[in-house]
């Protein structure tokens, strides 16, 4: 579930940047403190205290530095804000300064019935991005709210219609508003994960997500392939971003 915030609509309106952009951002000659990246990543638990964090495409960070107290969860999903202090080193891709984690929503898909469909919901959203990577489907979007309102997001197989047999995996985005009145619009950020629909086995897998959006329903259709990997890395921010 997301709480709405007016902060978290600012910071993400200018979310997504590409991938070279991580790269192109760091001195030849070095790494500078006074850069940071904000990366999406799963965290890896070594004991209570002990962790490191995994990017997208596979890449690992240790964390030599930290000015914040974490309780880490293991495959918790985070937005990481990090400075690199160095390359490989000790087994691991950087050794970074982490300057903020901010816990990314995370679910699984759940099947849409007769039973569950009223509170599941169909409220309009805006996907502002969506793609798959680190073995999550992640979704950018937008939505209208007014403050105290709690918003429900989900991605569920609909098991109430027949699906095409097209060789895809058919999936809904679904957003309950919960009774909010649309006063101003926001932004969240979340991941799903696919091991109900992918195994380690599996190739390349197709997958269409439908969505109820303003401008009317939309379909993205995803190919995702367990060979590919990737980072999506976002805008530098001025804050922290708090997902609820």
């Amino acid at each position: 579930m997301i709480r709405a915030m007016r902060k978290l609509s600012i910071l993400l309106a200018t979310l997504i940047i590409s991938v070279s952009s991580l790269f192109t951002a760091c001195d030849n000659d070095g790494y500078s403190l006074d850069k940071f990246w904000v990366s999406f990543a799963t965290v890896k638990t070594i004991s209570d205290n002990s962790y490191y964090l995994q990017l997208d495409n596979g890449e690992t960070l240790w964390p030599a530095a930290q000015g914040f107290h974490y309780s880490p969860t293991n495959n918790e999903r985070v937005l990481a804000n990090y400075t690199i202090l160095s390359d490989e080193q000790d087994g691991y891709d950087h050794f970074v300064r982490v300057n903020s984690l901010s816990k990314i929503l995370t679910k699984g898909i759940i099947d849409l019935t007769t039973n569950n469909q009223d509170s599941i919901g169909n409220d309009k959203v805006v996907i502002e991005d969506i793609w798959y990577s680190g073995e999550y489907l992640n979704v950018i979007f937008g939505y209208n709210t007014s403050n105290g309102f709690i918003h429900y997001i989900n991605l569920v197989n609909n098991t109430t219609v027949e699906h095409p047999e097209d060789g895809k995996v058919h999936l809904e985005f679904r957003h309950n508003k919960n009774n909010a009145p649309e006063t101003y619009g926001a932004r969240g950020v979340v991941s799903f994960k696919l091991d109900k629909i992918i195994s380690d086995e599996d190739g390349e897998v197709k997958i269409s997500v439908k969505a109820n959006e303003f401008k009317g329903e939309k379909t993205y259709d995803i190919t995702i392939n367990k060979e590919y990997i990737t980072n999506k890395n976002i805008s530098p921010l001025e804050d922290n971003i708090n997902i609820k």
